[in-house]
């Protein structure tokens, strides 16, 4: 990942899957650490 790829990737607005609560059932247990099912998180 290029410098200008990382600041993309830091100053990216909000994904969507991040606008779900972390205390929401659907979205599995509040860890507080996203898990490996978030595309941009995979390519790193």
């Amino acid at each position: 990942m290029s410098a200008r790829q990382a600041e993309q990737a830091l100053t990216a607005p909000t994904r969507p899957v991040r606008v779900v609560p972390a205390e929401d059932p659907a979205h599995g247990p509040a860890t507080g650490d996203p898990t490996g099912d978030d595309p941009a998180e995979e390519a790193r």
